[in-house]
């Protein structure tokens, strides 16, 4: 149960007060063992799957050959089912389709301003037949049609109350399976924040190739898991190790190794630089690192700081962000410091996400 600090809206219309993320995971404990055990690693094919780490009662494994971490075993299509229905997850597109309402071409997981420079990346070819696979409510999508004036844009998306808001907001008709899509084949197909999402990645590439037109091209985005707090502190990363929602995250290696193996080059790589390690560390002495959905409709922070041991005794309360008091503060001015020192040191991994364009084999 939460404190009382954690400001709860009076008003909340739309939204249901769910558990934490690490309470829905503990309610299937019990399950674990019966789902499916990989022991070959479904990005490079290498059997060198490790035990990497149990992240909020959901085990990780780890490849040692390229990196890619998943959850193993895999949760079931019945556990996931049930997430992406659950108010826990329906909450978030609540939260999206408020703000869509106040201001078009919102998304809660990747920035407007992302958007439209990754939209830049598809050329000035507006006759391009794009596919947005994943599209959530359609935003992408509306962006690059009313704002880029791209003539063939298309949407898939299996999340039924997405299309609604898609249609709803956007004016959109988002297609809900692959055999009602438009076209056979596709100049490009995007891939936001869709990928870290997937059970099987190397079985959807498949279907994804297939899509493609030779000469063609994918756009991906995806959390890049190369960073230190994702090497070896996992469980203190703030987004990537969210299982049942982020189940297969990539390293660059591993995600070359994926696209490789279905005919596609990457052709143009941006890896946004993240740090924030010492704030972290030190604020995991006193607290574990939660994740509560959005309860408001300025709610855009889903992260959630709960006391531990050390942290209960000292009187600490859970909280939605750290404190801003003087002693993290001068955390934070540590992490800039050492922020710039890491860029001017190519072997210090610190990557925050990865976008990626990836042309198919003529």
């Amino acid at each position: 149960m939460l404190n009382n600090n954690i400001s709860q809206p009076v008003s909340n219309p739309g939204y249901v007060t769910t558990p934490t993320l690490s309470a829905f995971n503990q309610e299937l404990v019990t399950e674990i063992k019966s789902w499916r055990q990989l022991d070959i690693c479904p990005a490079c094919q290498m059997r060198s799957i490790t035990k990497f780490a149990t992240i909020r009662h959901m085990p990780y494994s780890r490849c040692r050959a390229c990196g890619f971490r998943f959850a193993n075993p895999v949760p079931s299509d019945k556990v996931l089912s049930a997430f992406y229905n659950s108010p826990f997850y329906c909450n978030y597109r609540q939260l999206e389709e408020k703000q869509i309402a106040q201001g078009h071409h919102f998304s809660i997981s990747i920035g407007t301003d992302t958007m439209h420079h990754l939209a830049t990346w598809l050329g000035n070819d507006k006759s391009l037949k794009i596919l947005d696979y994943g599209c959530g409510p359609g935003t992408f999508v509306s962006l690059l049609r009313d704002k880029f004036n791209f003539l063939n844009v298309e949407g898939i998306e299996l999340n039924r109350q997405s299309v609604i808001i898609a249609k709803r907001n956007y004016d959109l008709t988002i297609t809900l399976s692959p055999e009602e899509l438009q076209h056979q084949l596709y100049d490009c197909v995007t891939l936001l924040e869709v990928i870290e999402h997937l059970p099987q990645p190397d079985v959807f590439f498949k279907q994804i190739a297939s899509l493609v037109k030779p000469g063609g091209c994918i756009l991906i985005a995806t959390p890049a898991v190369d960073n230190l707090l994702g090497l070896f502190f996992p469980w203190y990363a703030d987004a990537p190790y969210t299982a049942p929602c982020h189940i297969s995250l990539f390293t660059k290696k591993a995600l070359m190794c994926l696209l490789s193996r279905f005919g596609f080059n990457i052709e143009r790589i941006e890896i946004q630089q993240s740090w924030g390690v010492v704030e972290k560390l030190f604020a995991s002495l006193v607290y574990e690192l939660d994740f509560l959905s959005p309860r408001h409709d300025d709610d855009f922070n889903d992260l959630l700081y709960t006391p531990n041991a050390l942290g209960r005794l000292l009187g600490l309360q859970p909280q939605r962000s750290l404190p801003s008091n003087l002693f993290f503060q001068t955390l934070r001015r540590v992490d800039g410091l050492l922020a710039r020192i890491a860029k001017r040191l190519p072997s210090v991994p610190m990557n925050g996400h990865m976008y990626v364009l990836a042309r198919k084999h003529s």
